[in-house]
């Protein structure tokens, strides 16, 4: 079974960035993970994963809500994160020297207890983190140096190891240009946000969304804008992100700015794209479906961009506005990312 996942951009800055400082990049992460015949009983999963010592027993650490896995939150649902594991101290992650020369093991579970860095652990006899399943042994070795992807007892799917070197916001993939042949009404006054979510094709996972401002059909909107990730992941979405899956995008219309709606059914939809290989956003790609008559996705490496082109950085706050569209050298109208950032920074 899978998900439809989608959350507020606010929710990225409040939950999908963990309180620790900037991880090196010889962490090990977790990137995918699926439970099966788990219930929580009163709401939402709440799934860690704790590394251990195999011989010894000794907690090495754990990831949990604060750590990327907060959108975990159901039974048999396949899960792509960016989930790292924080050492027991609170102010370090694993990294592969950590792990290199020993054995260790896995142990998922649903946590009744003390949150993660604690240990799994028991205050009463009916009050206990649940146990999803424990791994068997795993060489430290292997899983410094690659991606494992292991199944063991309701734990159907996990893919952890080293995470691979990256520079934050390298490609993000952005939202360039838009246009809707008709607009739905809205009332006096309120604001209308074209939302843009992208969907991995295979699982209907929700990867990363945007949102821009738009008063007038049949007007094309230029924009320089980043998709930000689900909050399963950090920052915002980029080429490396899509480029080896098969995706596709709708578009909705809002009236909530700077937020991606939950629930796509109870907003007028603009259109669904075709699916469509996520490797042809390495460049500036156009797409017409729908109402959308004109919709450009694309990533650009940041560091060909002169001083005052990278208008991707900042996630506009969530209750923010959008600033309105500015009038070109020729009169077309244009939404400026660079006016969006001085409207972050004012309200």
């Amino acid at each position: 079974m899978n998900k439809m996942f989608t959350s507020s951009l606010a929710a990225l800055v409040l939950f999908g960035i963990a309180t620790l400082a900037l991880p090196q990049d010889n962490r090990i992460r977790i990137s995918e993970i699926e439970v099966q015949n788990e219930n929580d009983g009163v709401g939402a999963l709440e799934v860690e994963v704790h590394v251990f010592e195999d011989g010894t027993d000794v907690f090495l650490g754990c990831s949990g809500q604060l750590h990327g896995l907060r959108c975990v939150d159901g039974s048999a649902i396949s899960y792509f994160v960016e989930a790292f594991i924080q050492k027991p101290s609170g102010n370090a992650y694993l990294t592969a020297g950590d792990v290199r020369g020993k054995n260790v093991y896995l142990e998922v579970i649903e946590d009744d207890e003390n949150p993660c860095p604690a240990e799994p652990s028991c205050r009463e006899i009916f009050r206990c983190d649940d146990l999803i399943g424990r791994s068997g042994t795993i060489s430290g070795d292997v899983l410094s140096q690659q991606n494992l992807t292991l199944s063991f007892g309701n734990v159907s799917h996990c893919k952890i190891g080293a995470a691979a070197s990256t520079t934050p916001n390298e490609n993000p993939v952005r939202l360039f240009e838009i246009q809707l042949s008709e607009l739905s009404p809205v009332d006096s006054g309120q604001v209308r946000e074209a939302e843009i979510h992208l969907y991995d094709a295979a699982t209907d996972f929700f990867l990363g969304c945007t949102g821009a401002a738009i008063d007038s059909a049949n007007v094309l909107y230029q924009l320089d804008l980043p998709l930000a990730k689900s909050p399963c992941l950090f920052g915002n979405l980029t080429y490396d992100d899509v480029r080896e899956r098969s995706i596709y995008v709708v578009v909705v219309e809002d009236t909530v700015v700077a937020s991606c709606h939950s629930d796509l059914s109870v907003l007028s939809t603009a259109g669904r794209s075709q699916t469509f290989a996520g490797s042809h956003l390495n460049e500036p790609y156009t797409l017409q479906f729908g109402r959308v008559t004109r919709l450009t996705l694309g990533s650009i490496n940041t560091s060909v961009l002169a001083p005052g082109e990278q208008g991707f950085a900042r996630v506009i706050p969530a209750g923010s506005k959008l600033p309105q569209p500015v009038q070109s050298l020729n009169g077309d109208r244009i939404f400026s990312a660079t006016t969006a950032e001085r409207h972050a920074e004012g309200l």
